[in-house]
């Protein structure tokens, strides 16, 4: 699917997509709007983002086991850097210029 961010790693593929819902339970547990939450990743914070935004959650008894996997392959500022700024533009919440601009204002300063 087009609005989904696909990993794939050995034998499983993973698919990620922030839905509406998704985006209000992590509002919730939080207590900060997604932009805030995006902000200021934690471990903690990402891995309940990753496992929030994941369709299929049967293949992994918690979301610690699906954390063990993703940096298996990648490291943490893969996840939060790359994959989980992925999710975001695939998911609607922010646009993939908003991205390329933050980091050219980075850049600058």
């Amino acid at each position: 699917m087009d609005n989904e961010v696909i990993i794939k790693i050995g034998d499983k593929e993973l698919h990620f997509k922030l839905k509406s819902q998704v985006i209000v339970t992590l509002e919730k547990v939080f207590g900060k709007n997604i932009f805030e939450i995006f902000q200021g990743l934690s471990f903690t914070s990402m891995e309940r983002v990753f496992w929030e935004s994941l369709v299929d959650k049967t293949m992994f008894e918690n979301a610690d086991e699906m954390m063990d996997l993703l940096l298996s392959e990648h490291t943490l500022m893969d996840l939060s850097g790359g994959l989980l700024q992925d999710i975001a533009v695939k998911s609607g919440i922010i646009k993939k210029t908003d991205i390329d601009e933050e980091s050219l204002e980075d850049v600058k300063n």
